[in-house]
């Protein structure tokens, strides 16, 4: 982190997984969803800055701060 904003998510606990992307406004700009252990994103459409994706699974979330250059 800093990255070109395509990045990968890994959270090897076998469970469902959801990932929402947001500005620093709070607005939304992506979501996906994924049984796998790895939750690929791909900001490329959006604008340079800060991001924050929060990452839940198993009634588990954290909250990780990206840096798009």
């Amino acid at each position: 982190n800093p990255n070109n904003g395509v990045f990968s998510i890994e959270w090897a606990n076998g469970q469902a997984k959801s990932a929402t992307v947001s500005d620093v406004s709070g607005r939304v700009v992506y979501t996906a969803n994924s049984e796998l252990n790895v939750l690929n994103i791909d900001l490329n459409g959006f604008s340079n800055g800060v991001y924050f994706v929060k990452v839940k699974s198993n009634g588990v979330s954290e909250i990780i701060r990206v840096v798009k250059q």
